[in-house]
């Protein structure tokens, strides 16, 4: 399954110790594709090996964590600020509705449908 996340560049090239070294915290995703934001964000699409790299991804505060694809698909997207594990604010929010050209009340597939306008590659998947 893949996710979307909110993050910055410099949040996938931090150092993070795996498998008892030091590797960018991008090495937690297992595959993983992104558009381009402004100041230095990027919308990432990716899937995990495990549920442990999956985790460790998200327990970063800097990880924003968009609807989950089948838990979360009618949650908006102005809801993501009001929910604590999310590290979701409403600079993300306008970040994303600016350069995506999406509302506010965008699902996680409207966030995927608009997304793949730009890169094909980032998205949920599949139609959940």
């Amino acid at each position: 399954m893949k996710f979307l996340y909110l993050t910055t560049k410099n949040i996938l090239k931090e150092l993070h110790y795996l498998d008892g070294k030091q590797q960018p915290r991008k090495n937690l995703l297992e595959e993983y594709h992104f558009i381009d934001l402004e100041n230095n964000y990027v919308l990432l699409s990716c899937s995990f090996s495990s549920e442990w790299h999956q985790n460790a991804w998200q327990l970063h505060g800097l990880v924003g964590k968009l609807q989950h694809p089948f838990h979360e698909h009618s949650l908006k997207l102005e809801e993501l600020k009001n929910i604590k594990n999310k590290n979701f604010s409403l600079l993300h929010e306008n970040i994303l509705t600016e350069t995506l050209k999406i509302s506010s009340d965008a699902t996680i597939q409207d966030i995927s449908d608009a997304a793949k306008k730009i890169n094909p590659k980032v998205s949920i998947g599949s139609r959940y």
